[in-house]
């Protein structure tokens, strides 16, 4: 008897106990954590010390969508690159067929008219006259206008643009002043006898732009190309002062490649970056006077890394203070992406 007597005081007991549990969880889902919510957060600053924190959001990524088709699935479209304006819309160039095309993107990712120009348009019209080099160059400007570069192989010695076989070719285009003569075929910007390819190209805010290039070092050599480049003003003309000149230690010798150019937003800095065989390098110059005066030439950023690495890839980038960062792939064993930055005054970071 006394043991069925505690078991029903047990059984009681539990009942309670779920009810009170229930109870409990019912009001923290109506309303509890809500008011929690709401109360002033706090942390601890020392012993029995608590001072209120204000909500912050410290980081947040926002999903952009699924990856989309840039130009229709009509033909093999190679060698794209990619450059974005200040409000978010883009414009992107590709090579197909042997001809260059360009669409632009509104913010929201969609081809869309830019000003009076068509969301597409072809930049080239070479058909059998010669043969456009795979690696093109986009850049934009914060005026609405972007330039296109790119290396130009013609058929005969003396093509029609300037009498010379091989060609570097710029081409201007202004989104809102458009009116459909945007110089199909483009400038050339440079006419030589011998090998050029890699073009890259870049501006500030204002327009101006650079081009720079690998030219072979001379038609009996096969292996040997040097960096050279050129600056234009936002009219496509020669800047005053600037002919075609090497990049300042990007003439030794051996194979300078995978070459890339930065210029600031205000336009008082240039920056180059290349490999030799494993070694990247870089060379920072001063653009505010007539002729651009070198801050430092040919160092290399893997020093702090030591000196056993295989460089694959090299890439750069400027930012409007004229601060740049360079990034190269490193190959020993497993790729590792490395990076270092430049400041504007040519000092290294540790980082």
């Amino acid at each position: 008897m006394a043991d069925r007597v505690w078991g029903l005081i047990v059984m009681k007991l539990l009942d309670r106990a779920f009810l009170f549990a229930g109870s409990f969880l019912f009001r923290l889902s109506s309303g509890g954590t809500q008011r929690r919510a709401n109360r002033p957060q706090r942390a601890l600053r020392g012993p029995l010390r608590l001072d209120t924190l204000e909500p912050r959001l410290l980081f947040s990524v926002t999903p952009i969508g699924l990856a989309q088709e840039v130009a229709p699935p009509q033909g093999a479209e190679i060698s794209a690159d990619t450059a974005m304006f200040a409000d978010g819309s883009f414009v992107t160039a590709y090579l197909k067929a042997g001809e260059i095309y360009v669409t632009h993107f509104d913010v929201n990712k969609r081809p869309a008219p830019f000003g009076t120009a068509p969301s597409q348009l072809q930049l080239t019209t070479n058909g059998s006259s010669g043969t456009v080099d795979s690696t093109i160059s986009i850049a934009t400007a914060s005026e609405r206008s972007y330039i296109l570069g790119y290396a130009f192989r013609s058929n005969s010695p003396y093509d029609q643009f300037s009498g010379i076989e091989n060609q570097i070719r710029l081409v201007k285009v202004d989104l809102d002043a458009f009116t459909g003569q945007h110089q199909v075929g483009g400038l050339v910007a440079y006419g030589t006898d011998v090998a050029v390819g890699g073009v890259q190209v870049d501006m500030d805010a204002a327009g101006n732009s650079v081009v720079m290039w690998r030219e072979q070092y001379s038609s009996n050599s096969s292996s040997d190309y040097d960096l050279k480049f050129i600056q234009f003003n936002s009219s496509l003309q020669v800047t005053s002062g600037s002919t075609p000149a090497i990049v300042a230690g990007a003439f030794t010798s051996g194979n300078e490649e995978s070459g890339e150019v930065g210029m600031s937003a205000d336009g008082s800095r240039l920056v180059f970056a290349w490999k030799v065989g494993s070694t990247p390098y870089m060379t920072l110059y001063d653009n505010t006077l007539a002729t651009p005066q070198v801050i430092t030439s040919r160092v290399s950023p893997k020093t702090l890394f030591g000196s056993d690495d295989n460089t694959a890839e090299v890439d750069v980038a400027i930012d409007a203070d004229g601060d740049s960062m360079v990034t190269w792939l490193d190959t020993r064993g497993t790729n590792t992406l490395m990076s270092r930055q430049l400041s504007r005054t040519g000092m290294f970071t540790n980082q």
